[in-house]
């Protein structure tokens, strides 16, 4: 089915949000209208409708456009209105979506996409080449640790090169596998064994 719809699968690594930047965005987007919304966190899908009306109708600042309108070519809030409006006034209005606005507002999305890129590719540290075979060491990823302790881990193998600058890497302690962000990982001093 993905082949058919021709859907690209990117797998991304653990504790590398920004390799999924745009869907992550959208959801801290969310998370933030719900937490003003409530004051209860059981009372989320009561808000739920009311909070996806209004991001389906704001007009977004990268592609111009709200993304009712991108859908259905409409700009009205919600189906309820529109079915009001239709019952009101003629059907005098073009019910297409116009096509020229989609490709508008995806080449607007493609510009700011590379355009954060850009930024955050020029103040990226530059790391080593890491191969197969390499030790690393990366981010502990414990959130309870305290000034002391290390931040990182290893060391730990790099198993195998995989793509989207993922590296499969092992304890070889534990045997123990992770799939973790290329800029993550640091080269483990070979003195240190």
């Amino acid at each position: 089915m993905m082949n058919t719809l021709n859907i690209k699968l990117h797998l991304i690594a653990k504790s590398a949000p920004r390799a999924n930047g745009q869907v992550e965005r959208y959801v801290s987007t969310v998370i933030n209208l719900l937490r003003t919304e409530l004051t209860e966190k059981a009372e989320w899908p009561n808000v739920s409708q009311k909070l996806q009306n209004a991001l389906n109708t704001t007009v977004q600042k990268t592609t111009g456009f709200s993304p009712m309108y991108l859908l259905t070519g409409q700009n009205n809030s919600t189906y309820e209105i529109e079915a009001l409006t239709d019952m009101i006034l003629p059907k005098i209005r073009n019910r297409n979506v116009n096509l020229e606005d989609r490709m508008l507002a995806y080449e607007r999305t493609k510009e700011k996409a590379n355009y954060a890129k850009a930024i955050f590719d020029k103040n990226r540290k530059a790391n080593k080449n890491i191969q197969i075979g390499d030790f690393v060491y990366h981010p502990s990823g414990n959130p309870h640790l305290s000034k002391l302790d290390p931040k990182y881990e290893g060391p730990f193998e790099v198993l195998h090169i995989l793509p989207n600058n993922r590296r499969e890497i092992r304890n070889p302690t534990t045997s123990r596998k992770r799939i973790v962000a290329r800029d993550m990982i640091r080269t483990w001093p070979r003195d240190l064994f």
